[in-house]
């Protein structure tokens, strides 16, 4: 049992904590957006997310227009990896990985590159027209002018 000084201490130093803003949020759910280069002038919305299904997990090689598609992921431990997977995806970490090796046995594909700062994801989506990525969209404003949104998705 702790000490009532202790006790008091502790408490004091989370009734300061509260007054500077420092406790925890509760979780809501963050909105992340799927980047693509600018020149990209694929749509959007349900269409938009199939097609990016298909390219990032290589079902598909090509945007409509047949630039090739350069998908691009972040970290595996990322909240924004994490959003992709499951609400893009619609599979888990654990299927996704299998899927990986299973195309690196049968074709030698390998699953897309992860960028783990946003500033250099943006930079990698607006120097190739193919490009694609995710990120929360806190992280990736202000979107360049030679980047765009395709669609948005919620997160955990």
């Amino acid at each position: 049992m702790m000490a009532p000084t202790r006790v008091a201490g502790l408490l004091a130093a989370l009734i300061v904590a509260a007054a500077a803003g420092l406790t925890a949020a509760p979780a809501s759910a963050a909105e992340y957006v799927v980047l693509v280069n600018a020149e990209n002038d694929h749509p959007g919305g349900q269409e938009g997310r199939a097609m990016v299904q298909r390219l990032f997990l290589k079902r598909a090689s090509a945007w409509p227009d047949g630039a090739s598609a350069f998908p691009l992921d972040r970290p595996a431990d990322s909240p924004a990896h994490e959003a992709f997977v499951r609400n893009v995806l619609g599979t888990s970490e654990g299927k996704l990985q299998e899927w990986w090796t299973r195309l690196k046995q049968q074709r030698g594909a390998t699953a897309p590159r992860a960028v783990g700062a946003p500033s250099l994801l943006k930079q990698a989506i607006g120097m190739r027209a193919g490009a694609f990525g995710f990120a929360a969209r806190s992280e990736v404003t202000p979107i360049p002018d030679n980047v765009r949104v395709l669609f948005t998705f919620d997160g955990p």
